[in-house]
């Protein structure tokens, strides 16, 4: 826990703020941007000068976003996002790897299997045909695979693009320091 004073804060006649706390009540205290001596008013008075009582860090933390920040942000997000989503996308029914047995396949398949289960097989075949089209089922589930496909590759660019908004952001933020408030 952190114990913190309060903090008042006087303007000076170049509009910078300067912070003071109840020890410098009735004395001097320098402005930070311009240098002149403000009086600091007696305790009783310094009250109407209070500023909520809050801890140094937390103040820095709440300073404005810069734009480079900002770009960086977005970029991370976009980042994340797509990338989430182009890993989901096979997932959600659209397509994927269709279990459709190639000629290598069948054929370590038959020699596998034992005479019996072959003869069973054969003769489910010779009534439907050997040289066979593919069935509409195939045929769709190769062209949502395509889609599935093509809309994966799309969403793997978009996260590309998101990670070189953002590191281009944080290099522009990291070459250029931040601006100080002018007084």
């Amino acid at each position: 826990m952190t114990i913190t004073a309060p903090i008042y804060r006087l303007t000076c006649r170049c509009s910078a703020h300067v912070p003071v706390t109840a020890g410098q009540a009735g004395g001097l205290a320098r402005c930070p941007a311009c240098g002149e001596a403000l009086d600091v008013p007696r305790l009783r008075d310094l009250a109407a000068f209070a500023v909520e009582d809050e801890p140094a860090g937390r103040r820095a933390a709440t300073a404005p976003w810069r734009w480079c920040q900002a770009w960086t942000f977005l970029g991370l997000v976009v980042l994340v996002a797509a990338a989430a989503a182009a890993l989901v996308v096979p997932r959600l029914g659209l397509g994927g790897p269709v279990d459709v047995p190639d000629e290598a396949a069948i054929r370590a398949m038959v020699e596998s299997a034992d005479v019996p289960t072959v003869l069973q097989a054969w003769g489910g075949l010779k009534d439907a045909g050997v040289d066979r089209g593919a069935m509409p089922e195939e045929v769709r589930a190769r062209q949502m695979a395509g889609v599935a496909g093509w809309i994966g590759g799309l969403l793997w660019a978009v996260s590309g693009l998101g990670g070189l908004i953002a590191i281009a952001g944080g290099i522009v933020c990291l070459a250029s320091p931040p601006s100080r408030p002018r007084p």
